[in-house]
């Protein structure tokens, strides 16, 4: 500024300063860097020539601060920025889509990038910092990372129309599915009751496999709802 206005005074206007603050200012850089780079005289004041080499150079590292500083107002504001989140499926394909709608509508200046994945999956892409942040069921508990539960599911049975358990009117127990084909997910990995019915040797964490699996009538699992 002082450069343009050829003024300390006139610079200390345009910056609303003291005129003692811009000259120290002054001083406090060409003492550090060992060089002159504005010449006063009692009637004028202007640039050097390692000032003029320097003008062009400092004011765009001027521009590229004040840039900076509008880009980190704007995330702070939630006017501009990137999200990024890795979910299940059922999640991404029930829940999302209005959410993402109005999510887009309130805040347009945000980029969103979103994963789909088994909740083992969605976990790994947590802990390696992948994504922001991941919904999915808890595969694993891990003192890393923060868990907040969203909402409980209610599980239904999901086989064949022909498969013998499709003619069951009745809720269906865990203990019922020890003589069938079991197809596990990533859902169903996580449950506690799974457990108890042993290890399957049919895992199809990708929904479309599974689907196909099941259509196929290979055996049955279950789904949240």
């Amino acid at each position: 500024m002082v450069a343009k206005e050829g003024s300390f005074n006139r610079a200390a206007e345009k910056l609303s300063r003291t005129q003692p603050a811009i000259t120290l200012a002054v001083k406090q850089l060409e003492e550090f860097i060992g060089l002159k780079l504005i010449e006063r005289t009692t009637r004028s004041v202007s640039t050097t020539t390692e000032g003029e080499n320097f003008l062009p150079i400092a004011e765009r590292l001027v521009r590229d601060f004040d840039a900076a500083i509008h880009d980190l107002r704007a995330t702070s504001e939630r006017r501009s920025g990137h999200v990024s989140m890795a979910v299940v499926p059922s999640v991404a394909t029930n829940l999302l889509p209005e959410i993402i709608k109005t999510f887009a509508a309130e805040f347009p200046g945000i980029n969103l990038h979103l994963d789909d994945d088994s909740s083992r999956g969605v976990q790994h892409r947590v802990e390696r910092n992948e994504v922001d942040f991941g919904i999915g069921s808890m595969w694993k508990p891990n003192k890393v990372l923060k868990f907040t539960p969203l909402f409980a599911d209610k599980l239904e049975l999901i086989c064949h129309r022909d498969h013998e358990l499709a003619q069951n009117t009745a809720a269906i127990a865990w203990t019922q599915l020890d003589n069938v084909t079991f197809l596990d997910t990533g859902i169903t990995k996580t449950l506690r009751a799974r457990h108890d019915a042993g290890e399957s040797k049919f895992n199809f964490p990708n929904i479309t496999t599974l689907v196909a699996m099941l259509r196929s009538n290979l055996g049955v699992s279950v789904r949240g709802t």
